[in-house]
């Protein structure tokens, strides 16, 4: 998690109306004391993970956990590392509640980066045409593949269905939005909602490695098998 300083975090508390989960994903620097002292500044809760199990882990333990303490009718992650302005993060959250409320057949929300006139999306153009190809491949035959489906600000509706999509740890550590939003019916016509934001900024920090490439294409394998999988049920 690079949450720096933690400004971003609090002016997320202080602007968004939501209740936040940190979740320090065993990290071994100061990010514990970090999260604990930005916690009493924003009356937040702090998970700890003593073991870092990835990105996906991190948030599958951070939903269920909200879900054990408090009851709500929606739930979302978001990347502590502040690509998405607390402007953006604050309408997506309020326009998150009005359509998974308002649609009952509506059970994911995507906050995504698509980058079209009058939006301001900077993103690695590297970074966007692979990730472009990654969706055609494991959206290939596909029906209601999500554009942006690797977009870190998500929300969804909390029903039995999800906690019981939440049991289990996730199979893939670079698809695992894609793994849950299988798990949760994805393929069926209107159980997602993509709202384009109107900005975004890439985020310098990790590099995809020759090593990254490779578990990537497994990755690409098994969710392909998971989607097939329900897609026939």
């Amino acid at each position: 998690m690079r949450i720096g300083k933690g400004e971003y975090l609090l002016e997320l508390a202080k602007r968004v109306n939501a209740d936040f989960y940190y979740v320090n994903e065993g990290s071994n620097d100061d990010t514990q004391s970090k999260l604990t002292w930005i916690a009493t500044k924003s009356k937040a809760q702090v998970i700890e993970l003593k073991r870092n199990w990835g990105k996906g882990e991190a948030i599958r333990q951070g939903l269920r956990e909200a879900i054990g303490f408090k009851e709500y009718e929606v739930l979302g992650y978001l990347d502590a590392d502040g690509a998405f302005p607390v402007t953006e993060v604050e309408r997506s959250t309020r326009l998150a509640r009005e359509i998974l409320n308002q649609s009952p057949t509506t059970d994911i929300y995507i906050a995504s980066r698509i980058k079209l006139a009058g939006k301001e999306i900077n993103r690695s153009s590297i970074r966007h045409y692979l990730s472009r190809l990654i969706i055609t491949l494991i959206g290939f035959k596909t029906q209601n593949m999500p554009y942006d489906s690797q977009s870190g600000l998500k929300f969804f509706r909390n029903t039995e269905v999800l906690q019981v999509s939440l049991d289990k740890p996730f199979k893939t550590r670079w698809f695992f939005d894609l793994e849950l939003m299988t798990r949760l019916g994805m393929q069926e016509k209107e159980c997602t909602w993509e709202e384009p934001v109107n900005s975004w900024s890439d985020i310098k920090g990790s590099k995809i490695r020759a090593r990254t490439i490779l578990s990537i294409a497994k990755e690409i394998v098994v969710i392909r098998g998971l989607i097939s999988r329900r897609q026939t049920l």
